[in-house]
């Protein structure tokens, strides 16, 4: 097994072979390195073969932990970060899995220290890196799908709501069916696109057709769908059967609160330009016929996203380990190079080789 050693530069630190027994010993007793051979059945072929053999396996193993123990800690930790619901406990988990990978991260550069070779190194260091990414990813597609997703499941809901009711009654809501006489005013249809934005913010008036107030509580509301005075096609606007509106938070993170105010400079606008009122808090919702498919569709965004990023992840790790491994690999070979152009060097290696051959 010692002479196995010298096959891989993640064991070996990049030289030709282990630094002393105990390294040796250490990398045989590592269950990321080695594993048992099987009782039943003999070796076939020379030893040569075999040698190349072992050495071939150890190292698939060292680049498959590489690639696999930095991206399972990612993939929870996104996890963690992006689905679960809001709330202490929860969050909690999503904590405590953070905190049980960096400590992982730190027992690698621990480890570091009592074995040859740089596998647990780079190991730290990816899952360090992933203790940063993973979080950042997660929280990012919480508050795009998840927040509002977990809104709507845990909120209050309101049927028969009539437009030119005062919007303080239901800032609570996270669901609000309206009358059946409700209606969009297309013809007080705004975009507003912020200076530096690539993105149009559209807003519309939700009335009551029986009796239209100038005071606007409701609108409907959406992103990119709309042009600046018109073609407002936002959610189910073009359906004459919608009646529900999926009320967009305005605390539930960062980003909610920033779109939110971005929503309330356009309807603020739209008043301006049309001759209406504005509240001090103006309810914004997404207009559609079947509300819960809105929501299973939030649910379902948010898990394709984690899949898709944990999947890039792997791919990022995967080229990190081969990157890592080769590079380890390039540099031990120049080492060894350098070692065998030293006068008397190339004996040596002779007689240390001579001797691991009879001991081993």
């Amino acid at each position: 097994m010692a002479a196995d050693l010298a096959v891989d530069p993640f064991l070996t630190g990049g030289h030709g072979h282990p630094v002393d027994g105990r390294s040796a010993r250490n990398v045989e007793q590592d269950p990321f390195l080695t594993s048992k051979p099987s009782s039943g059945g003999g070796h076939y072929g020379t030893g040569q073969e075999r040698q190349f053999g072992r050495g071939v396996n150890m190292h698939m193993r060292s680049v498959a932990a590489l690639v696999l123990v930095p991206w399972g800690c990612f993939a929870a930790m996104v996890i963690s970060f992006a689905i679960l619901p809001p709330g202490g406990p929860w969050r909690l988990i999503a904590l405590l899995v953070w905190l049980g990978c960096l400590g992982f991260a730190a027992v690698c550069y621990f480890v570091q220290g009592q074995r040859t070779g740089p596998l647990y190194k780079y190991m730290g260091a990816l899952v360090l890196v992933a203790c940063v990414a993973a979080p950042v990813a997660g929280q990012k597609i919480f508050e795009t799908d998840m927040a509002q997703y977990w809104m709507h499941k845990n909120g209050v809901a309101y049927k028969g709501v009539v437009p030119s009711k005062p919007a303080d009654a239901y800032q609570d809501a996270n669901l609000i069916g309206f009358s059946a006489m409700s209606r969009l005013n297309l013809r007080q249809v705004l975009g507003n696109r912020p200076q530096g934005s690539r993105t149009t913010y559209c807003v519309a008036p939700i009335i009551d057709a029986r009796s239209p107030s100038k005071e606007v509580n409701f609108w409907a509301a959406g992103l990119d769908c709309c042009e600046p005075l018109r073609s407002f096609l936002c959610g189910d606007a073009a359906n004459a059967e919608a009646r529900t509106g999926i009320v967009m938070p305005s605390s539930t993170s960062q980003y909610a609160a920033d779109r939110w105010e971005l929503f309330r400079k356009a309807a603020a606008d739209a008043a301006e330009l049309y001759g209406l009122t504005l509240p001090e808090r103006p309810i914004f919702v997404r207009w559609h016929v079947d509300a819960q498919a809105v929501q299973s569709e939030s649910l379902h965004q948010g898990i394709v996203e984690v899949i898709l990023i944990s999947f890039i992840y792997l791919m990022v790790s995967l080229f990190l380990a081969a990157w890592l491994h080769w590079t380890s690999a390039y540099h031990g070979a120049k080492q060894e190079q350098w070692a065998l152009n030293e006068p008397g060097a190339r004996g040596k290696q002779q007689g240390q080789r001579r001797s691991q051959s009879s001991c081993c």
